[in-house]
């Protein structure tokens, strides 16, 4: 009995997991390359979620034959080239949201022309990131002995999606659960007041 033409959800899950950290370097580099912030304004992050996700939700089938590294590369550029299309450099925000399970994390949106026109703006701006980057080392001192955890806010604070984190810190569905919540519970023991830019509900 032949196989079929392309690869299953259990084999593409396979095939991601055997990615290497220097593999997944490789792929962002390549990415980059490629343009993706230049054409697309996409990070090389950015790709490898989209890449990720169209792979392990069979948007993209991943034809038998094809090595995991030059079809990955390929997807890649697809993504690039697609999101080209749709990209004007004209809208622009300065926006960021990082969700884990109940814990949000969010700045609020100004347009490109706004931070432009206003020096005040500007200075606010910094002052707020300036202020979140504070609160976020605080967080990641919480997890110093623990890698999976560390791994996840990385990931997290590069704006992956879960499919792409799954890849990048090598978590089964159920680890990643797991690292989430661990990461919420203790965040939400040691500031049970919340944080700036952070939502406990």
């Amino acid at each position: 009995m032949s196989q079929p033409a392309h690869y299953t959800f259990a084999e593409v899950q396979q095939l991601l997991g055997t990615l290497t950290t220097a593999d997944i370097a490789r792929l962002l580099q390549a990415y980059r390359i490629s343009g993706c912030d230049a054409r697309a304004g996409m990070s090389s992050n950015d790709v490898l979620s989209e890449v990720a996700q169209a792979v392990l939700t069979m948007e993209r089938a991943w034809p038998r034959r094809t090595e995991t590294i030059p079809y990955l590369l390929m997807t890649g550029r697809s993504v690039i080239s697609n999101e080209e299309k749709k990209y004007s450099r004209t809208e622009s925000t300065d926006s960021t949201r990082i969700e884990t399970g109940d814990i949000a994390l969010q700045k609020p949106e100004l347009s490109a022309d706004h931070s432009m026109r206003s020096p005040e703006i500007q200075v606010a701006k910094a002052q707020k990131k300036s202020t979140m980057n504070e609160w976020i080392d605080r967080i990641r001192q919480l997890f110093v002995d623990d890698e999976d955890a560390k791994c996840f806010l990385t990931q997290k604070l590069a704006e992956l999606k879960k499919a792409a984190i799954l890849v990048a810190c090598n978590f089964t569905d159920q680890g990643y659960r797991a690292v989430e919540k661990r990461i919420k519970d203790k965040v939400r023991k040691r500031f049970p007041k919340g944080l700036p830019w952070w939502e406990i509900q």
